[in-house]
């Protein structure tokens, strides 16, 4: 009796640790995701006005042409990492509360 009521009460130790350890990744991920779609926007909007100052507008139509995927691609490669940290949090508070 003794020894499963000390089991029990290890147990919910060990899941209260487990469930700050889980909103602790949250955090860091959301952290990581947004500064890097921040960050990520900024370099992008820089390389827009670097080809605007240097080729003028018509640079800019030639970059962000509908027919120009490979700048598409390399937007989305770069936004991919941040994308990708915000989902997995999203993901993962949605277990931390469902207990999937």
């Amino acid at each position: 009796m003794v020894i499963g009521r000390i089991f029990s009460v290890y147990l919910i130790v060990i899941h209260n640790k487990s469930n700050l350890y889980m909103r602790i990744w949250i955090i860091v991920l959301k952290i990581f995701g947004y500064t890097w779609l921040v960050l990520a926007g900024l370099v992008i909007t820089a390389g827009i006005i670097g080809v605007w100052i240097k080729e003028g507008f018509s640079g800019v139509q030639n970059l962000l042409s509908p027919f120009n995927v490979i700048n598409y691609i390399v937007t989305l490669v770069t936004l991919a990492p941040g994308l990708g940290a915000i989902i997995l949090a999203k993901k993962l508070e949605e277990k931390r509360y469902w207990g999937a």
